[in-house]
């Protein structure tokens, strides 16, 4: 190629290019506004797509001169310059040069406001990774307050991404309800004022998070409030969602519940609690959550709540399609319960946590399949064969009327497969049973005697004492006497032991009413209970009762080998053998007694009973000589009356 050819194409290019700057420069056009106020330039194409799609920077966050300048300076390097930073922020943590790390996050927010990730990133970077570094929690505090507020920084830039509102709400929540610190956390910010007031400016309600019987305004009611903007954001169509509305909308209601479960840890359990639960219940089953309509992955609505009304909806549907073949669905289900042994019945009815041997988890598992086997899908396949071979009849009109059961049957066996489905990624019907229990008066009580057993053990009142204490009225006041002085009266003052008890008594009603919260996670709250209550009856030596009220709950753990070091129905075996033994032994003692009574001559069963006493007792006269006088006709009994009768004198 000659060096003409070169220069020669070099000024092609200069040109086209200068060609293209023309069309480019209309489509780029940005809209403008006169300065005497008359209407505004669309701008370009470009302009009027972002306007249309809300894409234009004014329009996503506030605009910050300094992040725009940055933006130019970089010259289509940015990518290049905010990978850099990313490691620069990662080299300063790892060299704890704090000052340094969040300089370089400031910088690398001016370059990325609109990357939701940044802002997500960098303050749990903040609140987690640099805060442990520290040793004393009041700065392990400070840091995770750095990270709240970088993440509230990014409000401003992302006003129509409801990401960071949940993010927030995250972090309140977990972050300072359930870190190691959590009880130094949760105190620290009831107190700290200047940032409630901080909180305030992004439109947090002091009032609504605040909390007159812890104290102060709560970090689990800030999740909330965090959450509820969010949540209003979507409803409104202020906020496009970007996430699945059931894990979206499960969110808010699930800050009220923890905040409930922390309100019992850290104060006595009362009304307030009660209330509590009650609020976290309303919210979590009615049109905040259970009630809401849902749309699934499917596109389909479904609402969580309306489970058992589906189910009562596809049994009246069955009931329709029954008067085609009367009796066809009974006869179907006797021939497959027929299969069911005895073994199979007893096996099946028995507790699947109490099935040890294996063998007889296989007769479980082939007993359940046959039990609750699909019987739409086995009475359909009954009607098409029978239908095809003749042995079943429908005219043109029924069978019309049959298909169209069946189709709506299958629309509401599929809306049922997704409730149920979704259900249970929130586990939705524990925490419905869970908040129904804990807003009852004998789960309240139940904490109460916990709660009261806790406080006990940290003065050392282990064992019930007798105490001589002024005496009160029903109305709490003191009794005085004649004389104006108090009334003393001896109690007996419950220890630490009886408390557990009376506490593990109330519980074992709680799981009569409801079975399911009996095996979930909220037993290891009770198993901790249990444990201590063992360690106590050690100090005063006392044996482990074996009526204890929550036996099975241990023997179940234990069949599952989680070493509690509580002892197991087994683990006292000798012990129940004994005591059946002295029990069998005192009966034969008492029988015998009772025989011996009744064999005597002259022992009226009446006389036995000064109550059921005939009123010839009370004439003596009448009385024969050897009832008169028992002391002779029994020397053995005549002793002891000589006995008492020479200490009388």
């Amino acid at each position: 190629m000659t060096r003409n050819e070169s220069f020669r194409r070099k000024i092609i290019y200069i040109a086209a290019i200068a060609l293209l700057l023309i069309p480019l420069s209309f489509i780029s056009q940005p809209a403008t506004i006169k300065k005497d106020g008359g209407e505004s330039t669309v701008g370009g194409m470009l302009s009027q797509l972002r306007k249309q799609h809300g894409l234009s920077q004014a329009e996503i966050s506030e605009i910050n001169p300094a992040s725009e300048s940055m933006k130019l300076a970089t010259l289509g390097l940015r990518p290049v310059a905010v990978t850099l930073l990313w490691g620069r922020v990662q080299d300063a943590r790892k060299k704890e040069q704090w000052d340094r790390l969040r300089t370089s996050t400031q910088t690398l927010i001016a370059l990325q406001p609109n990357f939701i990730k940044v802002w997500e990133f960098q303050a749990h970077n903040l609140s987690y990774n640099i805060s442990r570094e520290f040793d004393d929690y009041q700065y392990r505090y400070h840091w995770v307050k750095e990270g709240l507020s970088y993440l509230m920084q990014g409000i401003a830039y992302n006003r129509k991404d409801h990401r960071i509102f949940d993010q927030l709400g995250f972090f309140f929540g977990l972050k300072l309800g359930r870190a190691d610190e959590k009880e130094q956390f949760r105190r620290l910010f009831r107190r700290d004022a200047d940032y409630h007031n901080k909180l305030a400016e992004y439109g947090i309600d002091k009032k609504e998070i605040r909390s007159p019987d812890l104290g102060g305004p709560d970090n689990w009611l800030t999740s909330y409030q965090w959450y509820d903007i969010s949540r209003r954001n979507v409803d409104e169509g202020i906020m496009a969602l970007r996430t699945s509305e059931i894990m979206f909308f499960k969110n808010a209601p699930s800050q009220l519940r923890n905040f409930a479960i922390d309100y019992e840890i850290e104060k006595r359990p009362d009304d307030a609690a009660q209330v509590a639960w009650q609020k976290a219940l309303d919210e979590w089953t009615g049109s905040a959550f259970g009630l809401r309509t849902i749309r699934t992955s499917a596109n389909l609505p479904i609402q969580l709540e309306r489970l058992v009304e589906e189910k009562r909806k596809l049994e009246d549907k069955r009931v329709e399609l029954d008067k085609f073949f009367p009796g066809l669905r009974k006869k179907l289900d006797e021939e497959r319960l027929s299969n069911m042994t005895d073994q199979m019945w007893e096996v099946y009815n028995t507790p699947t946590d109490e099935i040890v041997d294996p063998e007889l988890y296989k007769v479980w598992n082939l007993a359940r399949e046959i039990v609750e086997a699909d019987r739409d899908t086995l009475f359909k396949a009954a009607v098409d064969a029978g239908l095809a071979d003749g042995s079943l009849m429908l005219t043109e009109q029924q069978k019309l009327g049959y298909e169209r059961l069946e189709m709506q049957m299958n629309g509401i066996r599929r809306e049922l497969d997704f409730t149920s489905r979704y259900r249970g990624t929130v586990n939705y019907e524990y925490w419905s049973e869970r908040a129904t229990a804990e807003s009852q008066d004998v789960t309240i009580d139940a904490r109460k005697a916990l709660y009261d057993a806790r406080a006990l053990v940290r003065q050392a009142k282990i064992d019930q004492q007798t105490v001589t204490k002024p005496k009160k009225d029903a109305d709490d006041q003191f009794v005085l006497d004649q004389n104006g002085n108090q009334v003393m009266e001896t109690v007996v003052d419950p220890g630490a032991v009886q408390k557990y008890e009376e506490s593990f008594n109330l519980w074992k009603k709680v799981f009569v009413d409801f079975k399911g919260l009996e095996d979930d996670v909220m037993e290891d709250d009770l198993v901790a209970a249990m444990q201590e209550y063992y360690s106590n009856l050690k100090k005063i030596q006392v044996e482990w009762p074996l009526d204890f009220p929550l036996q099975r709950l241990v023997d179940r753990r234990h069949r599952m080998r989680m070493e509690d070091g509580l002892p197991s129905t087994e683990s006292l075996a000798d012990r129940i053998e004994a005591q059946k033994e002295l029990e069998a032994v005192q009966k034969e003692l008492q029988q015998g007694s009772d025989q011996e009574n009744s064999d005597k001559p002259g022992v009226d069963p009446a006389k036995a009973d000064p109550a059921k006493a005939e009123p010839a007792k009370a004439e003596p006269a009448k009385a024969e000589p050897a009832k008169a006088e028992p002391a002779k006709a029994d020397p053995a009994k005549a002793e002891p009356a000589k006995a008492e009768s020479k200490k009388e004198n």
